[in-house]
């Protein structure tokens, strides 16, 4: 939203047509600028699927389904470093066995989607519960209905809690982060500014 809100702005302050279209090429060239690092035509001349690009950003996913190993993109892509936590030390090489684990006792579970998981444990307390996923702020844990505790754990830095109760239902889910949450807030304020502003100009205009 950054161009978008200088040109209300740029506006007012340039009166003269030819300043108008100077301000435009200005903005042209910033919006260029600022977005070129993302501007790689020669990706889509090779033959890539939707495939390929699931199987290079998830490690055992494809429009088929669940994979039963890591692909082998997932392990050339050197970018998911780029976008791992700062929690986690590495990498994982393989999947997990589960996707949700305990340190001691029982536990069955089922997924209820792609971010949520329930299910009961039988253990004793002080033993940690894990979600084979990497840990980011976003990630809760209720336990009998009430909210864990939950940090990042081993080199991997996945999801874990240390139980209160010896035996309960559980749930691991996701829920925006307020980092996040922050960021959609200053999102929908610069739309409303944005739209403000030009109004204000039709306004004007008219």
């Amino acid at each position: 939203f950054t161009t978008p809100l200088l040109l209300p702005f740029g506006l007012r302050l340039f009166r003269g047509d030819q300043a108008k279209v100077c301000l435009g090429l200005i903005l042209g060239l910033v919006a260029l600028g600022s977005t070129l690092a993302y501007f790689q035509p020669e990706k889509y001349f090779l033959e890539r699927n939707d495939d390929y690009y699931l199987r290079k950003y998830l490690p055992n996913r494809d429009s088929s389904g669940y994979l039963p190993a890591v692909s082998e993109e997932y392990r050339q892509n050197t970018e998911e470093y780029l976008r791992l936590p700062l929690v986690t030390g590495r990498r994982p090489d393989e999947l997990a066995g589960e996707k949700v684990e305990i340190s001691t006792g029982q536990i069955e579970y089922c997924q209820l989607s792609a971010v949520e998981w329930r299910g009961e444990y039988v253990s004793q307390v002080g033993a940690e519960i894990y979600l084979n996923q990497y840990f980011f702020p976003g990630w809760k844990l209720e336990i009998n209905g009430r909210p864990a505790t939950v940090f990042a754990q081993g080199d991997f830095g996945r999801v874990a809690s240390r139980l209160t109760q010896a035996s309960g239902p559980f749930r691991f889910f996701w829920t925006e982060s307020p980092v996040r949450k922050f960021s959609n807030a200053v999102s929908l304020v610069s739309g409303l500014i944005l739209v403000a502003g030009v109004l204000k100009l039709r306004r004007k205009n008219d």
